[in-house]
């Protein structure tokens, strides 16, 4: 019984081993080779090469996203980034279901930035999963990729090495509709399904939640 067991946890741990390397540099390891030429599948997005996590901190407003299943319902959605002492970031998510008046969902977390010279590609990891990142040393962090951020830090936009989800991000409720038709051509234009990108309410949220 002991044994089953204990074949079984090392088979699973071996698999899990694979996920994180799959969400990241891995994919590079995925080729195809073709009259000579190797190429890679699929094409990793670029991310910021410059991060000012003075500049970075405070609070953002969601203006439109993929909506994840985690954010189903989810209004007058806001992100506010606090640089701590040991160089990681607080991360304070919040949201209103079904309307500005609607009940409170908070979640809280850490990113870091494992690689330095990678300063767009950051890693999340939210409280209830603490345990169990820690255990598995990381396996279960989030990645946070910057893809796109305004010169003067008024936007940014998020998502991952599977150019999924996506999240557009201002420092106001509201972004100048020429500007937001530019964001989503510049994706457009870098493979992301802008199709699936939805307006995120924020009329009637208040300044703050």
């Amino acid at each position: 019984m002991k044994r089953n067991f204990y074949s079984l946890f090392a088979r699973c741990s071996f698999a899990l081993a694979f996920i994180p390397m799959l969400s990241t540099n891995s994919f590079r390891a995925l080729a195809v080779e073709k009259d000579g030429d190797v190429t890679w599948l699929p094409k990793l997005p670029e991310t910021i090469k410059v991060l000012d996590i003075g500049r970075y901190q405070g609070v953002w407003y969601e203006i439109a996203s993929t909506k994840p299943s985690f954010q189903k319902d989810c209004v007058c959605v806001t992100a506010t980034y606090t640089p701590l002492g040991d160089g990681s970031v607080g991360v304070d998510n919040s949201c209103r279901i079904k309307s500005p008046t609607g009940e409170l969902k908070i979640a809280r977390g850490t990113a870091i930035i494992p690689d330095l010279n990678e300063p767009g590609k950051l890693k999340v990891t939210f409280s209830e999963q603490n345990a169990v990142a820690r255990f598995f040393g990381g396996l279960f962090r989030t990645n946070y990729w910057i893809v796109d951020l305004g010169a003067d830090y008024n936007y940014a936009v998020i998502s991952s090495p599977f150019k999924k989800p996506i999240w557009i991000l201002s420092r106001t409720p509201q972004l100048p509709e020429e500007e937001y038709k530019r964001i989503l051509a510049n994706l457009d234009s870098k493979g992301f399904a802008v199709e699936d990108i939805v307006p995120t309410l924020q009329e009637g949220c208040g300044e703050s939640i």
